[in-house]
């Protein structure tokens, strides 16, 4: 059976995200986004019960998620600025979606389904957001304004260079496509349909709209899985998350200063109700790690006998293909509890300490620790993010199956939202994903857990070594395994700012 890449809380999935239907086409054993515990009721964000004035204000996908079936994110620089200021608020700002837009598409979807309809609706939605290189060319005063934010005022590039160890060959990012490198991007129009026909033709209204006070660098697109592999990630089955059949229950509360900006602070006024994108393009290499955890298998049958390449998988993204958490089923793959929505995300790892059931290095594990160390005392609820995005490339071909390697690039347009880049992505991929030695005080690990097989980025020049992905044996120091290859490759991204409705029209537009 086929494995899809699929990443559930990082960089491909990262902590307690509220997760759409952004999958992979990598499917190993349920790689599915994993959520932290709801936090108290007091900092409780509803978006069914948002009030009028962030329904309002906060552009569509950034605390619902747009409904899609197919969706194109358009990278453009800013040719001249002073046309594209008024063409934004005398023409554009007022198709842009709101959240409350996004609900009421919602709920036209439920009522169609309510009563057996099984139509897609002809919904298409529009977002708009700036880096700081376009912020700056549209006269934005980044030193004041986003004067925290570090990150962002540096960029993707030069924070994975510093921070996330994005694959280099004589200091420069290997495997990014030149699109991403340089400066060269101002803003990312984020435009999603329920055809390819209609959004092509949305693509071309918005490009007519802002005329040739734009410069289009490129248009990446993808599109939800075909037939029985919709809704799942080409990693993994996506079985959780807030999409066109219902939210989840208990995963629709995040606190608002963690994914808004300008909740708790002041100045400057305009970038209230605002949010940072993380747009990231991974290719997910299927074949290959279809054969790896197949040959792992393979390796551990002396010991293990009767493992198969799904248990392996299984371990190493800690739930099994039917979403299933590895914790509360170590032993084998149980649907019925991966299609609970309500036992599938109601776990921690409190109980299992010693990795017994689910190793520290596991996928979900890394990037939500979900209560599991000793002391339970690492916090999780600064570094929730939304993750949004949508597979791109054609399904594995049968040649590709045959000979094992990847002839066509295929993955996930990954897309997160956060309050702040450095308590967000860059903090869960560079101190949880990353880190060898996470999650801390692993009481049984006699090595380090290793990276995160999935979405980890080895420091440059090294392997990645994981531990205790052979059951039953946690506290072995000898069961370890070793692989060279990463199966998720960065092809590259950029930082956006995400203003709210008011910003466009009254600070960025003239």
């Amino acid at each position: 059976m086929s494995q899809t890449l699929s990443q559930s809380n990082a960089p491909g999935g990262l902590p307690g995200q509220i997760p759409q239907a952004d999958q992979l086409h990598f499917q190993p054993p349920g790689i599915t986004p994993s959520q932290p515990a709801p936090p108290s009721p007091a900092t409780q964000l509803s978006p069914l019960c948002l009030r009028k004035e962030v329904s309002a204000q906060v552009q569509g996908d950034v605390i619902l998620g747009l409904q899609k079936r197919v969706e194109c994110f358009i990278l453009f620089n800013i040719a001249n600025a002073k046309a594209f200021q008024h063409l934004l608020k005398s023409t554009v700002a007022s198709k842009i979606s709101t959240t409350g837009q996004v609900q009421q598409a919602q709920a036209q979807i439920d009522e169609v389904r309510k009563n057996g309809g099984r139509i897609w609706l002809p919904i298409s939605h529009v977002n708009i957001a700036f880096s700081a290189a376009g912020l700056s060319t549209l006269g934005v005063n980044l030193a004041t304004d986003f004067a925290s934010h570090t990150a962002f005022l540096g960029g993707q590039q030069a924070d994975v260079l510093a921070n996330l160890n994005d694959p280099v060959i004589n200091g420069k990012l290997s495997t990014w496509k030149d699109v991403y490198l340089g400066k060269k991007i101002h803003g990312v129009l984020v435009v999603t349909a329920h055809t390819q026909d209609s959004l092509d033709k949305k693509v071309i209204e918005l490009q007519s709209d802002f005329a040739s006070s734009i410069h289009v660098l490129a248009r990446v697109c993808g599109r939800v899985r075909p037939g029985a592999e919709e809704g799942h990630e080409h990693f993994v089955p996506t079985v959780i998350g807030f999409n066109d059949q219902g939210r989840t229950p208990g995963s629709d509360a995040v606190s608002p200063s963690v994914i808004l900006t300008g909740q708790d602070t002041t100045p400057p006024s305009w970038i209230k109700d605002g949010s940072f994108l993380v747009f990231r393009e991974l290719q997910q290499l299927v074949p290959e790690f279809d054969d790896f955890v197949q040959t792992t298998a393979n390796t551990f049958q002396p010991i293990v006998p009767g493992i198969t390449a799904d248990a392996v998988g299984a371990r190493i993204v800690g739930r099994w293909k039917s979403g299933a958490p590895l914790v509360l089923s170590p032993t084998h793959d149980d649907p019925v509890l991966g299609n609970d929505p309500q036992r599938r995300m109601n776990f921690d790892y409190s109980s299992d300490l010693g990795q017994v059931a689910c190793p520290y290095a596991a996928h979900i594990r890394k990037t939500n620790p979900r209560k599991g160390t000793a002391p339970a005392n690492i916090p999780v609820d600064p570094h929730l993010i939304i993750r949004q995005g949508i597979p791109y490339g054609d399904e594995v071909s049968a040649s590709e199956k045959i000979a094992k390697k990847t002839t066509h690039e295929r993955g996930l347009l990954f897309a997160c939202y956060q309050s702040s880049l450095e308590n967000g992505f860059q903090f869960v991929q560079k101190l949880w994903a990353n880190n060898t030695g996470f999650p801390f005080n692993n009481t049984a690990a006699i090595t380090t857990p290793g990276e995160d097989l999935i979405i980890g980025q080895p420091v440059p020049g090294s392997g990645r070594v994981i531990q205790g992905i052979r059951p039953n044996d946690a506290a072995d120091p000898a069961n370890t395994i070793s692989i060279a290859q990463l199966f998720v490759v960065p092809r590259g991204g950029e930082y956006f700012f995400v203003p709210s409705i008011d910003a466009l029209k009254n600070k960025l537009g003239l």
